[in-house]
């Protein structure tokens, strides 16, 4: 039996990454990728915490359907809300950093505008995905291989649902029999 997966990581990791590379208009990876940084500008991605629940408590619910195969007729969903940051980060070289319309300030702080854009949030939610809060953006810049870099970093906390289902049979009638209590009896469920 193939075990299901709680959350669908790969259309939340496009819809973000889609997201991201569409705001700041210029090549993205994962940080978690064997392959060479880009040249520049470019922008960088990583999960740095999450799936994180909101609670403890999961919803639990049940629907029963006899039209369903033998032994699966009651469909058993958990679900809870559940949260991921995610930190952005675009670099941009120092020859265009100091530029404000191409410094990486500037291009994250336009990413992070457009997810109050309707057409933007529209896409994440198609993925089942929301954003609950944007932190920062801050511009510490780095000092890369001798070279001052204009980087900026901002952290995006998007949430999700964690949700698993399993099909269950049910018994269709008992037998209750005790000698003691005087009970021979069956019962149709």
């Amino acid at each position: 039996m193939a075990l299901e997966n709680p959350i669908d990581m790969e259309a939340f990791e496009h819809a973000v990454y889609d997201w991201f590379s569409e705001s700041i208009d210029t090549q993205v990876i994962w940080t978690h990728q064997s392959a060479p940084r880009p040249p520049y500008p470019y922008g960088t991605l990583n999960i740095i915490t999450g799936p994180t629940k909101y609670s403890q408590m999961w919803n639990r619910e049940e629907d029963f359907d006899v039209t369903r195969d033998a032994g699966e007729e009651i469909r058993a969903q958990i679900g809870v809300p559940c949260y991921f940051d995610v930190s952005c980060q675009v670099f941009v070289k120092a020859s265009e950093g100091r530029y404000p319309q191409v410094n990486a300030l500037n291009t994250i702080t336009r990413a992070c505008a457009r997810l109050g854009l309707e057409s933007v949030l529209g896409v994440l939610k198609t993925a089942g995905v929301s954003v609950i809060r944007v932190e920062g953006p801050s511009n510490p810049g780095q000092l890369i291989n001798d070279a001052f870099v204009s980087r900026a970093v901002a952290t995006v906390v998007f949430g999700t649902i964690l949700s698993l289902e399993e099909y269950l049979g049910y018994f269709a009638t008992a037998d209750l029999k005790s000698t003691t209590l005087g009970i021979d009896e069956k019962i149709e469920l």
